[in-house]
């Protein structure tokens, strides 16, 4: 178990963060800074930058005579340094990891305040009369602090104070079955796991300020290298396109979102209701590895390299299969909207009225004729012979 005073005194380390009812992503005025101007998207910043300066490399023996800083040395670090600040967490996540942590702490808070509510119970029950019950009270705590759910201060204020008061008071609580004998363990152990929340959304509020500088600071340093690079380059090649190429931001960035992954992603419908279908297959044709299912919402998501047409495939059960061509730009996720029909039963099939088979025109003539043959050979004088 914690030490109450380690945890107090941890807490009052990070005096520079509001320990009452901070808002997680509340960032002070003094590390607010200016929006660095990126010269491209952030998912391709990074990579712009190795790119860029793996030309540098390439070149650094016609650039080193420009400057003599860029030895192997200094590129190599300036390479480094870049995967470092890549690796940051993003804003995003950061603000994500402090908002789960508060609210983790207001559950653990909860949780303690629970137990005290129930501690204020025994009291009333093992001292009956008001004035004891209103002294013991006091001495618990559990009427000298604000009864505001969020501030974490009087929640830690009361837990000390309370206890302090089960090691004093626990065997009179305990008569006549009134308070559980494991009740002071447990509510201990509801203390540590809230003061370890409660740390733990210090740490990542701090993270969330801080570190939005740190990343920014990063960014900058990057840029204040970088720029004058891509500058001198271009200067240094100015008169062979094919080299100069390689120096010019529009260029690189190009080449860089050509070779960014993209996606196509989408939802798919069974058109007679028009509600979305789960467990509908979707391959990207010629391409490997490139199939998804739908969820329940029929929803999909494949990755594909940008700058390239595909044909995606539909097929699931009792539907007719679909294909659809999808131009995805690099970088992009191309989204897609299909409905699937349904294949019709031969219950459900448009029934046709049977033919009946009638005698040709030759058959009816011929028949007549055999008719005739009789009473014609009578008419001549010819003996007419039945058959057997």
């Amino acid at each position: 178990m914690q030490n109450t005073k380690s945890v107090t005194a941890s807490k009052e380390a990070t005096s520079a963060i509001s320990t009452t009812t901070a808002t997680a992503g509340d960032t002070p005025q003094s590390t607010k800074k200016k929006k660095v101007n990126l010269p491209c998207a952030l998912k391709y910043f990074f990579t712009y930058c190795v790119v860029a300066w793996g030309y540098a490399m390439e070149k650094r023996l016609r650039l080193v005579l420009n400057s003599p800083r860029f030895t192997e040395e200094f590129i190599t670090a300036q390479v480094d340094y870049v995967k470092v600040v890549e690796q940051l967490p993003t804003l995003k996540a950061r603000k994500n990891a402090a908002t789960m942590a508060n609210q983790q702490l207001a559950s653990d808070n909860q949780k303690v305040r629970s137990m005290l509510q129930m501690l204020k119970t025994f009291i009333v029950y093992a001292y009956k009369d008001k004035v004891l019950i209103d002294a013991q009270l006091k001495a618990s705590g559990l009427t000298d602090y604000s009864s505001q759910n969020n501030d974490w201060g009087n929640t830690d204020g009361m837990i000390r104070d309370a206890k302090q008061f089960m090691t004093n008071y626990g065997a009179k609580l305990q008569e006549g079955s009134n308070m559980p004998p494991n009740f002071p363990k447990d509510f201990e152990t509801a203390a540590d796991v809230f003061n370890a929340a409660w740390l733990d959304f210090i740490a990542k509020d701090k993270a969330s300020q801080d570190g939005t500088a740190t990343q920014e600071d990063g960014i900058e340093k990057i840029l204040s290298e970088l720029n004058p690079m891509m500058d001198i380059g271009y200067r240094t090649f100015e008169f062979e396109p094919a080299e100069r190429k390689k120096f010019t931001r529009k260029d690189v960035l190009n080449e860089v979102r050509s070779k960014h992954m993209a996606g196509i992603k989408g939802t798919v419908k069974l058109s007679t209701t028009d509600k979305p279908m789960a467990g509908v297959q979707v391959e990207i044709e010629g391409v490997e590895d490139a199939v998804a299912t739908t969820d329940k919402n029929g929803r999909f998501s494949i990755k594909v390299v940008g700058g390239n047409t595909y044909n995606v495939r539909f097929t699931a059960e009792d539907t007719e299969p679909l294909t659809v061509s999808k131009l995805v730009k690099p970088g992009v996720e191309g989204e897609v909207k299909v409905s699937l029909s349904p294949v019709l039963s031969p219950s459900e099939a448009i029934p046709t009225q049977p033919i009946n088979e009638q005698p040709s025109t030759n058959d009816t003539l011929s028949a007549n004729l055999e008719a005739l043959a009789p009473i014609k050979a009578q008419e001549n004088g010819q003996a007419v012979h039945s058959a057997a």
